[in-house]
């Protein structure tokens, strides 16, 4: 195992450090999986790691994955709980990051099944949930044991610049089938 550096990195210091461009922050439940998964079927590097943190690299992008957990104690940590107004606070974000003509895209593991009160108040702000209304039986693969076949949404503020979307089901790499978006 390797040893842990004796200084930690400094999150906001690298996002704020990457430049302009498309920034990525992933939250997950199990690092190491995710790690995992993204080394061996992405083939991206990675260029830091921490138990709860990581920096990623991998055609011609860089991103950052945090350890759901490791937002307990942030001053910020009651925005990832309770569902419908964590959606709101989503909903707020992205309100407050995007121009009025620009393509806003929602994506992610929401856990919820169609329907939801989460989908609903994205469906409400006039975002279009592409999953479900491209008629795609689900998001999750045979490795899913579980009842329920939806985990994973893109949802998009405007229709007609989506040139394609598709749910990948193979190969299977993961309880989740991987959601690709083309736009005009």
């Amino acid at each position: 195992m390797r040893a842990r550096p004796k200084t930690r990195p400094d999150p906001s210091a690298f996002g704020r450090g990457l430049g302009a461009g498309l920034g990525v922050k992933l939250l997950v439940s199990d690092m190491m999986a995710e790690l995992a998964f993204q080394t061996g079927a992405l083939a991206v590097e990675i260029v830091r790691q921490e138990p709860y943190f990581a920096i990623l690299q991998g055609c011609g992008a860089t991103w950052m994955v945090h350890a759901d957990r490791a937002y307990r104690d942030h001053p910020l940590g009651h925005a990832v709980a309770g569902l419908g107004a964590q959606a709101e606070r989503l909903l707020n974000l992205s309100r407050l990051t995007a121009e009025t003509s620009d393509l806003a895209v929602v994506f992610g593991d929401f856990n919820v099944e169609p329907g939801s009160t989460t989908l609903r108040l994205f469906e409400e702000q006039g975002m279009t949930e592409l999953v479900t209304n491209r008629a795609h039986g689900g998001t999750r693969t045979s490795f899913y044991r579980k009842p329920g076949k939806f985990a994973d949404y893109m949802l998009v503020s405007d229709t007609s610049r989506v040139k394609r979307f598709d749910v990948t089901r193979s190969p299977e790499v993961s309880g989740h089938c991987p959601l690709f978006l083309e736009t005009r």
